[in-house]
């Protein structure tokens, strides 16, 4: 996460009331709304005031069955990966973490999909956990960024010349995601 301190920097001097956020990520058995979440990437930027820490939660999650191919072709997460990861256990120490951090909002890419995404499963698994606001960088990049040809992460990622380095894994694209927001939250583009 040390390529994203020197933006955030920047954005806490701009925006020092913001608070803790959480930048995270899912990706999912399919697109239904009753999908499982097989992999939870999230980024916590904390700011006391002073100085800014990252924290990050990752995990893998075994939903009980075998992933369409199609899945595995577009995340690279193979059912031999989910065969000994945790399952849905992994929830309650999502939950744990975030009240840790404590975040004033969350951010997404798509947030309305991840929010959807992780409400069904925490309901699922009978979790509970009061999330905060929401920030969508797609709904940011369509409000700022007209000269962009589409409002996917990696054309965003490229536009910002920012390298993902493992696109449609869960805690690269939140890191991803984290850089769009903030710049342009910045007004960078």
């Amino acid at each position: 996460m040390e390529r994203l301190k020197p933006i955030y920097e920047k954005f806490y001097k701009q925006f020092p009331f913001t608070g803790n956020i959480v930048i995270l990520d899912t990706e999912t058995t399919g697109f239904t709304k009753d999908a499982r979440v097989i992999e939870i990437g999230a980024i916590a930027i904390c700011y006391d005031g002073f100085d800014i820490t990252f924290d990050t939660f990752e995990t893998l999650i075994n939903p009980g069955f075998n992933l369409d191919a199609k899945i595995v072709e577009i995340t690279g997460i193979t059912d031999s990966e989910l065969e000994n990861a945790p399952s849905d256990e992994k929830y309650s120490h999502f939950i744990t973490w975030l009240n840790q951090i404590k975040p004033n909002r969350i951010i997404a890419h798509n947030a309305s999909f991840d929010k959807r995404m992780l409400e069904y499963n925490l309901h699922r698994t009978d979790n509970q956990y009061t999330f905060p606001e929401w920030v969508c960088t797609v709904q940011l990049s369509k409000r700022h960024l007209k000269n962009v040809k589409n409002d996917k992460l990696a054309t965003l990622a490229e536009y910002f010349q920012f390298v993902n380095q493992q696109q449609h894994r869960a805690l690269s694209d939140a890191e991803t995601a984290a850089y769009v927001f903030c710049k342009i939250m910045l007004g960078e583009y």
